[in-house]
């Protein structure tokens, strides 16, 4: 078990040097430790890329034990941090867990490929011979985490790269360090495969362009993401780069549904997480005829959810992860105002105490009407509480309204025609589509976007390729030379 007491939280044990030494997780780490995190890792690697896969997986599988041995431990290291609601972070230990316990089984299973000659008839090459497929790990990856979903992040990344034989550094956002240390210590890996480095930006840097890293592996920002990118491919190793960045994704409302089911799942879609999900569906396109009736149901059910500290087992919605951040969330609600959208409800900002002392800000769920496709709301991310409705007749058009964005996250539509339903997610420009749920990223789907929204995937089986080489091997057995 893990022991959390008071303002500690930070009781975790660093390996640093060959002796454990205590740092404290908010440290800042300068190039020559950084230098020095990667140096130990690629050292780590060459042994531990030999283990069999099944020995690999047996790793994740105890610690997705020691994540569901400590819900309440870790569910309360990452409220403290993110600020979201008690309720979500239990959860998102649960799907840790199971992120972990996928990999660690999927482990064994990353294997050669044997190819019969029978297979090239029209070859050149003629049998007796044999060829086959080896994957081999990259070497030492790094991920670098956002705040908003900080366990889950870090396992999305780590968990591949040591099913398939990688060493691994993270690097959390400074705002939510303490989990990914409480992992390191509940994989109980060989020394320094896995390694926690704390810092800001500069650290993060430092990481991407060190040349013994092999791969990097980042969430967070549009603009970020690509400083990441341009940063590796300026690198004399040409580093493996997945991106999973931000959205402005669509979610439809056709008009065979039931209002109340569909405000309902439009709520989720913009509110979970008090709206800090990249994959939120934050243009709601309701067909004309049923948008009356739509608006008022989303905002009879919005008004009922309950606001509050997010140590409270009884609340819906917690604060913004910072005043900062909840101010450049106001910005936009009051841009979008003066552009001509109509506040339906919500939009307050105010201020209150939580149960840990930290005075914590708030937004009132915010639905936004009168929204047209031009406008700036409509067009970046907001990463809050903010739900813009708009109104379209037909197919065609509300498809290539959706599409008219930068992004390509996630996409959303509601309706009962399964007809209608593959038209709609087979002409949707995105990573990720949604019939009549929204949010769900279970580990054995690939999670990614298109366009802006990032590069590569991560989770099932194709991230495994992500994080491996592969290596042809043919050999004529019939002569000897």
């Amino acid at each position: 078990m893990i022991a959390v007491t008071g303002e500690g939280l930070m009781l975790f044990v660093r390996r640093m040097t060959t002796t454990s030494t205590t740092i404290p997780p908010r440290s800042v780490f300068g190039k020559d430790l950084v230098n020095k995190a990667v140096d130990m890792a690629a050292a780590s690697f060459p042994l531990f890329a030999e283990l069999p896969g099944v020995e690999r997986g047996k790793y994740l599988l105890r610690a997705a034990q020691e994540l569901e041995s400590n819900i309440e431990t870790l569910a309360t290291l990452e409220t403290s941090g993110t600020r979201r609601p008690l309720h979500e972070t239990r959860c998102s230990v649960l799907e840790a867990a199971s992120c972990l316990r996928y990999f660690g089984n999927l482990a064994a299973t990353v294997r050669s490929g044997t190819l019969m000659n029978t297979h090239f008839t029209d070859s050149i090459v003629q049998p007796p011979w044999l060829a086959y497929t080896r994957r081999e790990p990259l070497g030492v990856c790094v991920g670098i985490g956002a705040w908003n979903y900080p366990l889950e992040g870090l396992v999305w990344k780590l968990a591949p790269a040591i099913a398939t034989g990688n060493s691994f550094i993270f690097k959390p956002d400074e705002k939510t360090t303490h989990t990914a240390l409480a992992l390191q210590e509940m994989l109980n890996l060989p020394t320094d495969v896995y390694q926690v480095v704390c810092g800001g930006a500069d650290v993060g840097e430092l990481l991407v362009r060190n040349e013994r890293v092999a791969k990097i592996a980042f969430t967070g920002s549009r603009v970020t993401g690509q400083k990441v990118n341009r940063m590796a491919a300026k690198c004399r190793n040409l580093k493996r780069v997945t991106l999973e960045l931000g959205g402005k994704s669509p979610l439809i409302v056709c008009d065979d549904v039931s209002v109340r089911n569909a405000a309902k799942i439009a709520i989720d879609a913009n509110f979970y997480s008090t709206g800090q999900i990249c994959s939120n569906g934050t243009r709601v396109f309701v067909q004309s005829d049923m948008a009356d009736a739509f608006v008022a149901e989303v905002v009879r059910q919005t008004q009922q959810l309950k606001i509050g500290d997010p140590f409270s087992n009884e609340v819906d919605i917690g604060p913004l992860v910072s005043s900062h951040h909840a101010h450049h969330v106001i910005g936009y609600i009051q841009r979008a105002l003066d552009e001509g959208a109509i506040l339906q409800c919500g939009g307050d900002l105010s201020m209150s105490i939580s149960l840990d002392g930290r005075e914590d800000t708030f937004i009132t769920p915010c639905i936004l009407t009168g929204v047209k496709d031009f406008m700036e709301v409509c067009r970046e991310e907001v990463f809050g509480p903010v739900m813009s409705i708009l109104e379209y007749d037909n197919d065609d058009e509300v498809i290539e309204r959706a599409n008219a964005s930068d992004y390509g996250l996630a996409a959303g539509v509601l309706t009962n025609n399964i007809q209608k339903a593959h038209k709609f997610v087979n002409k949707l420009k995105a990573g990720i589509t949604y019939v009549n749920t929204y949010n769900l990223a279970p580990p054995q789907l690939p999670w990614g976007g298109f366009r802006n929204s990032g590069l590569g995937r991560e989770n099932g089986e194709e991230v495994m390729y992500e994080y491996t080489e592969v290596k042809s091997i043919c050999m004529d057995i019939g002569n000897k030379i």
